[in-house]
This record gives C-alpha cells, structure tokens and sequence, in this order.
C-alpha cells in the first residue's frame, strides 16, 4: 500500500493514514485528547483537573 501512495507522490497521505489508524487503535478519536504517562484522559474539559492528574502521575515516581 506504502507504495502505491508513494509512486502516486502521496506518501504524506500515506504516513497521515497510517498515524490517524495508530491514534484510532490506541483510543484516540477526537481533539484535544490528553494522554498523561500513557493513562488517555477523555473528555476532560478542566485544565485544574488535568493539572491534578499529572502531579498524581509525579508523585507517583516520586518526581517534585
């Protein structure tokens, strides 16, 4: 497949596809999608929120 988009000079749709396909499987299906130490975050709205999961995250690893 890589190869027919690149002998058409679309290997970039090529690459765009196959991130798109990676983020989809992974569970990634909107923007903005916030991934904190691979734990996804969905539908999170509140930057105090996303800001209380990442220093759970460092205290976790004991990082300050």
């Amino acid at each position: 497949i890589r190869d027919y988009y690149a002998s058409r000079g679309l290997g970039d749709v090529y690459k765009r596809q196959k991130t798109i396909n990676q983020l989809t499987l992974a569970g990634v299906y909107a923007t903005p999608t916030v991934i904190i130490n691979g734990r996804l975050i969905i539908n999170s709205d509140s930057p105090k929120e996303i800001c209380h999961l990442i220093d759970d995250e460092l205290n976790k690893h004991h990082i300050n």
